[in-house]
C-alpha cells in the first residue's frame, strides 16, 4: 500500500517484518515506540539540513546508548520521526520504561553553536501482537498513539489505552 513512510524507512520495516516473524515462531512479544523529536523541521529552517541531519543522528545515537539494547533496532521514519523497536519484551512495562528513558535521552539540550536548542519529544507505543501484527499497521498505530501522547502532560501513549479510534 506504501505511500506513508519514507523511503528511509523500508529498510526499518524489513528488519521490523523480521524481528515479528521471530516473535511470531517463539511466541514472545516486541514493542514499537515512535518517537516524535518536534524539533528537526524548526532545526532545517533556522541552520540549514546539514544541521538537521547532524542532529538527527545524535537522536539516533542517544537512543543507540542510552535506551536501547544491543539487538533493538532503530531507524528514522520521517524528518522528526523515529522509530525504536525492542525487540523482546516481557512485559509492557518494559516499553514504557524505555519510552521515559528516551524523553530523558532526548529532553537534553542539542547545541548548535552557541545555542541550546530542546526537542519537545512525544512518543507513541504500539505492541506485538497486542495492538497489531503486521509491520505497517504496528507502526501506524504507534504513530496514532504518539499523536495522542503531544496532548499528554508525560508525552507518552499506549496505543492499547482505550484510543482505538480509527477509522480503518
Amino acid at each position: 500500500s506504501g505511500g506513508t513512510f519514507s523511503s528511509s524507512a523500508i529498510p526499518f520495516l524489513e528488519a521490523l517484518r523480521g524481528k515479528i516473524e521471530e516473535r511470531a515462531a517463539d511466541g514472545g512479544s516486541l514493542a514499537v515506540l515512535l518517537i516524535e523529536c518536534g524539533v528537526i523541521g524548526r532545526i532545517d529552517a533556522v541552520w540549514g539540513y546539514h544541521v538537521g541531519d547532524a542532529v538527527r543522528d545524535r537522536v539516533i545515537s542517544l537512543l543507540r546508548s542510552d535506551v536501547l539494547r544491543p539487538d533493538d533496532l532503530v531507524g528514522a521514519m520521517g524528518r522528526d520521526d523515529f522509530a525504536c523497536v525492542l525487540s523482546t519484551i516481557e512485559d509492557p512495562a518494559v516499553a514504557l520504561l524505555a519510552a521515559k528513558k528516551s524523553l530523558r535521552a532526548l529532553n537534553a539540550p542539542f547545541w548548535i553553536g552557541e545555542e541550546e536548542i530542546y526537542a519537545s519529544p512525544a512518543i507513541g507505543i504500539g505492541m506485538y501482537p497486542a495492538h497489531a501484527d503486521q509491520a505497517e499497521i504496528l507502526l501506524q498505530r504507534a504513530k496514532s498513539a504518539c499523536a495522542l501522547a503531544r496532548d499528554l502532560p508525560d508525552r507518552i501513549a499506549d496505543y492499547g489505552e482505550g484510543h482505538d479510534n480509527s477509522t480503518t
